[in-house]
């Protein structure tokens, strides 16, 4: 990670804490207005130490808003198991994290994952 953008990141951050400025209204992304008749969903849970308990409920409300929709959890090969006991998800796709980006291990999940087309 580069320690510039990072810095700006904080600085940022930090400036809008302390004014308590709001983010332009073009800034705000609508996940569920831009998706709203999605059929095939990916979620990718944060991959670190508890992104996959904390980023449950996320998956619930993905799932309440997309009765219908299919819904698959990204997640590293070590969490597969805890994934797979959220009911939130039809499928739980898991992935060498440790690879590099260009093995052989990573190029057949991404072309798995290119070829099921999610919204």
């Amino acid at each position: 990670m580069r320690a510039d953008w990072l810095k700006g990141s904080l600085r940022e951050r930090a400036s809008q804490w302390w004014q308590k400025e709001e983010p332009p209204a073009a800034a705000v992304f609508d996940v569920f207005k831009e998706l709203a008749g999605a059929a095939k969903i990916l979620v990718v849970p944060n991959d670190r130490v508890g992104g996959l308990v904390i980023g449950a409920p996320v998956c619930r409300a993905v799932r309440q808003h997309y009765p219908r929709a299919r819904i698959s959890l990204l997640v590293d090969e070590a969490k597969g198991g805890v994934a797979r006991q959220l009911p939130f998800a039809d499928e739980v796709v898991a992935y060498p994290l440790g690879r590099a980006v260009g093995s052989p291990e990573i190029q057949a999940v991404r072309q798995s994952l290119r070829a099921q087309e999610f919204d």
